[in-house]
């Protein structure tokens, strides 16, 4: 349930407010007492910190993708070709489950392009949306059905106003009716690249972490 080598690390001080980025760092080391990383980079500025004397909450996302988190303070640094820190190994007490779904699942009103064989290109919005697929609404008309492929490009907001374009293909899981016109599509990923699902992760992330905040008031 710890950390692993290679593993990506989302952290976020724990005093950061909702503009705040989240930083992410790649495990280098584990030892018997601490996990070790590069220096964090901070999300959509490329802005590192140390976090010398800062309490942090860090979360990360295991093989079966499972998300965890803990908080932590950072406890050393050493140069070793790259810089590192570390912080001390939590005990299992202190990890917190955070997502029982295999990819956290977000709320998202995104915009969607959703190619449909020799159909013109419809736009559509998203409902929600994890690493491993999303939901959006769409006229009955269409006759989207079960298994069913089609060719998406969906615009996933980045810090700075700017936009992520990315392209996959998916496959329709099941279709709820909404309206007498409208129905729920549900649609998981098919092809889609490491480097996009990992953007629509971190997207999810942060989404969660400022709607989190956002409740706090």
């Amino acid at each position: 349930m710890l950390p692993k080598i290679n593993d990506m690390l989302f952290i976020v001080p724990d005093h950061a407010s909702p503009e705040d980025g989240v930083y992410k760092a790649r495990v280098t080391e584990v030892d018997s007492k601490s996990i070790w990383f590069e220096l964090p980079i901070q999300e959509g500025t490329a802005r590192s910190s140390k976090f010398s004397h800062e309490r942090l909450e860090i979360s990360f996302v295991q093989a079966d993708g499972m998300k965890y988190s803990f908080f932590t303070k950072v406890s050393g640094s050493k140069q070793d070709g790259i810089l590192m820190l570390a912080v001390p190994k939590p005990k299992a007490a202190e990890i917190r489950k955070l997502q029982r779904r295999a990819y956290l699942r977000v709320k998202a009103d995104l915009e969607l392009k959703v190619h449909n064989a020799d159909e013109p290109t419809q736009e559509v919005r998203t409902i929600d949306i994890s690493g491993g697929g999303l939901s959006f609404t769409a006229q009955k008309r269409w006759k989207l059905t079960p298994d069913q492929q089609l060719q998406c490009t969906l615009y996933l907001p980045q810090k700075l106003g700017e936009h992520d374009y990315i392209s996959f293909s998916g496959k329709v899981v099941r279709t709820e009716s909404r309206t007498e016109v409208t129905e729920l599509v549900m649609m998981e990923f098919e092809a889609i690249t490491d480097i996009e699902r990992e953007k629509i992760i971190r997207y999810c992330f942060d989404k969660q972490i400022e709607d989190r905040r956002r409740l706090r008031g």
